[in-house]
């Protein structure tokens, strides 16, 4: 129901209809359009000259990030990205802050949806603040796709 709400189609859904339209493909014609594809989202790579270790890193967590956001669906991410299953892949009040800023410097596209996946929250934080008898918004500390706190039990 979340996702409906936001204009958004399931992930679920969405894949199979991407596997339904590429199926018959040869596989040799796939993964040459994986390639290109792979090539456009890391045209924009960190250097960091005179420390490869450091470059390595850096690149690992850019590479994270980026396969963790599409530009096409206004999602957010967890801390761990989706290489992990970190925090049950909830999205952070903060992720904004740390991983947003990056999005918005190297792939605008990407920050813009990344952003969407707020604002198309808006009504969870509205209905949060006013529980709490505030105006305005209060974004969950953890959230998932209603937008709605999402804080594992303890």
């Amino acid at each position: 129901p979340g996702l409906a709400k936001a204009g958004i189609g399931w992930p679920l859904q969405a894949a199979l209809n991407e596997w339904a339209s590429i199926k018959l493909e040869k596989p040799s014609a796939l993964y040459s359009e994986h390639k290109a594809a792979m090539a456009h989202v890391w045209r924009a790579g960190i250097e960091i000259e005179g420390n490869k270790e450091l470059a390595m890193k850096v690149n690992s967590s850019w590479w994270n990030l980026l396969t963790s956001y599409r530009a096409d669906q206004p999602l957010s991410s967890s801390p761990g990205g989706l290489p992990n299953n970190c925090y049950s892949g909830h999205s952070f009040w903060d992720v904004e802050q740390f991983m947003w800023p990056n999005l918005l410097l190297f792939q605008p596209a990407i920050a813009e949806a990344a952003l969407e996946y707020r604002y198309a929250r808006r009504g969870a934080a509205e209905a949060k603040a006013a529980s709490g008898g505030y105006r305005g918004m209060q974004f969950p500390w953890e959230s998932a796709f209603t937008g709605e706190e999402a804080i594992p039990p303890v």
